[in-house]
């Protein structure tokens, strides 16, 4: 097989900005500078969908409670609703309720599953243990619990 000889192009003294290939488009298609790769996205101040439920739940309404005219928020006044509901046998408010639950208990904020709830359990055994003179029976660094 003859190898061609002058297939090779003429590389000769490109600046950076004027080759082009693979991850270099021709200059004049790029995007220029100050001008949005996107113009016609989405506008200056338009608001998103949780910015929009948020502002409409934390919209005041007046409410009548116990005689009195207080102002709540949309979101107090349905959460009171939903227990009000839920307290009276609603088995749809009641399962809503329970899936709300794990949103106000977090992972974690069981005080025994804390490591300084462990520590200081430890630290009780070790004086306790220390008080009624058993020094033999000190669980070991490495047992917790």
């Amino acid at each position: 097989m003859v190898k061609p000889t002058n297939l090779r192009r003429n590389t000769t003294k490109l600046s950076a900005s004027d080759r082009v290939g693979y991850g270099r488009p021709p200059a004049t298609t790029r995007f220029q500078k100050g001008q949005s790769g996107n113009p016609a996205g989405r506008p200056k101040g338009k608001l998103n969908l949780v910015t929009v439920v948020q502002q409409a739940l934390a919209a005041k309404v007046v409410v009548t409670e116990d005689g009195r005219r207080q102002t709540k928020s949309k979101l107090e006044v349905s959460l009171a609703q939903l227990a009000n509901k839920a307290a009276g046998g609603d088995l749809n408010a009641m399962r809503m309720i329970l899936n709300l639950k794990p949103l106000l208990d977090p992972v974690g904020s069981d005080p025994a599953s804390s490591p300084d709830f462990k520590i200081d359990r430890e630290l009780a055994l070790k004086v306790a243990a220390r008080l009624a003179g058993q020094t033999a029976n000190l669980p070991k660094e490495d047992d917790h619990g």
